[in-house]
Formats: C-alpha cells, structure tokens, sequence
C-alpha cells in the first residue's frame, strides 16, 4: 500500500479533531463484535488494509459528517444506509464530502441542483425523491 500523500490519524486524534469518542471511531469505521453478530463498519478505511488502527484524511471528513448527523439524532442505521446509497448514486467511496446533504433528524437528504435551474431532493436511505417544498421547512 502506498502512504505517501495520505495524512495518518490515530483514533485518539480522529477523536480530538471530530468530537466523536475513539471507540466510535473505531465501531464505525473497523466495525465490532457483539452477543450474537458482528456490526460492519460504514465503510472500508483508506487505510483498512493495515494491521494498525489508523484513519485516513477521507476518512475524517467522512467521520465529521458522520458525527454531525448523530448529534442530530439520526439512527446509525440510517446513516449507514445513506451511505451506500449516495456511493451508488454519486460514483464515490466519499459520498458525504463530496455533496451537500441535509437532515431532520430520522433521515438523510441530497440536494442537487437540476439542468433547469430547479433543485431536486433525495432521501438516501430509501432511494426516492421527496417534495422539496414539503421536507425543506423540517431540515
């Protein structure tokens, strides 16, 4: 794996510099075990494939946006699907830093802005569209 031009944070720093506890870090980014399963990380490090546990510079943008959403209340679940969501829609690994998005606190919203001039809004965790003059007033 080539290291060079990607900056190396620990989970202490990742800590320091998101606001989200190191053992958060470290459940939503190299996942964790519990009675009767094992929780996947939200997405693969840029780093994943060391033995250390150590985070990539995407990898704190992601986690900024991350932790923003789960100060709003919005389930883990949600996030993770709005994750895989927005990597299919926009082409990226790094959805969240890549586009703008919205929430009201149960879900996450894309905001893309059409050819017409008109804006479009997207729920990623269930893939559909929404009335923009019905949701925006909530976010």
């Amino acid at each position: 794996m080539e290291l060079t031009g990607i900056s190396l944070y620990t989970l202490q720093e990742a800590e320091r510099l998101t606001g989200a506890q190191a053992r958060e870090v470290s459940r939503w980014l190299f996942g964790y075990t519990f009675k009767g399963g094992v929780g996947a990380p939200l997405w693969k490090s840029q780093l994943a494939d060391l033995d250390e546990k150590v985070i990539g510079f995407r990898d704190l943008m992601e986690l900024r946006i991350v932790k923003a959403f789960r100060n709003h209340d919005v389930p883990l679940q949600v996030i993770r699907a709005a994750i895989e969501g927005a990597k299919v829609m926009f082409g990226t690994e790094y959805p969240f830093t890549a586009h703008r998005f919205l929430t009201d606190g149960k879900s996450i919203f894309s905001e893309a802005l059409q050819e017409a001039g008109d804006s479009e809004m997207t729920d990623l965790a269930k893939r559909q569209l929404v009335f923009e003059h019905v949701v925006r007033p909530a976010l």
